[in-house]
């Protein structure tokens, strides 16, 4: 894993604070080898969900990632802000739908490791969900690529091109993750497959 994954919602937070612990390689809470990281994101927009997709070596007080046991969410104002957290999730940026992206789309001042999407998670309909074969994506965005994951983070799948139906008959019963790749960013949801019973 080298990048976190987290979707946001507030109606009235000021600033997002993420922190990363790692016990270290004794794996135990202050056994001196723990580091830890804290990231700020000042005036995030507030009534509608962002996408935040963070290079864990932005977190650059971490000694190593190897025994994260902490994921620490704060936001300001201090004790009055709501904040709604959905799809946390550690994953490999090799296997990100994010690397097809042209470089010169990125604004030279934008934080490294750090996108903010457009595109919201209400974009996109799934259906049916749960299902027995076939999944159907309706959206009005220009869809690049999507990716099949299932919970662990291993990718099962990746088409290339628009899509409005996923055929999940080689999958196992479970959950699994649709990451759908569009012109204005990115968005993840889950799905769940389960065999009819008769």
């Amino acid at each position: 894993m080298d990048s976190l994954h987290v979707n946001i919602w507030s109606p009235n937070f000021s600033e997002l604070r993420i922190k990363l612990v790692d016990f270290g390689p004794d794996q135990a809470y202050d056994g001196g080898d723990d580091t830890e990281h804290e990231m700020t994101f000042s005036a995030p927009n507030t009534e509608e969900w962002i996408t935040y997709d963070i290079a864990l070596d932005s977190f650059s007080s971490l000694a190593n990632r190897n025994n994260i046991a902490q994921i620490i969410l704060s936001a300001g104002p201090s004790g009055s802000a709501n904040v709604y957290v959905d799809n946390l999730l550690f994953y490999r940026e090799s296997t990100s739908l994010t690397d097809s992206v042209p470089v010169d789309t990125i604004p030279e001042d934008s934080t490294v490791g750090f996108t903010q999407s457009s595109a919201k998670s209400q974009d996109v309909n799934l259906f049916p969900n749960p299902t027995s074969t076939k999944i159907f994506v309706q959206t009005n965005l220009t869809i690049i690529s999507i990716e099949i994951s299932n919970i662990s983070g291993q990718v099962m799948e990746v088409k290339r091109g628009d899509f409005s139906v996923l055929d999940l008959d080689s999958l196992d019963d479970g959950t699994y993750y649709i990451v759908i790749e569009t012109t204005t960013g990115v968005v993840r949801k889950p799905i769940v497959k389960q065999s009819r019973s008769f």
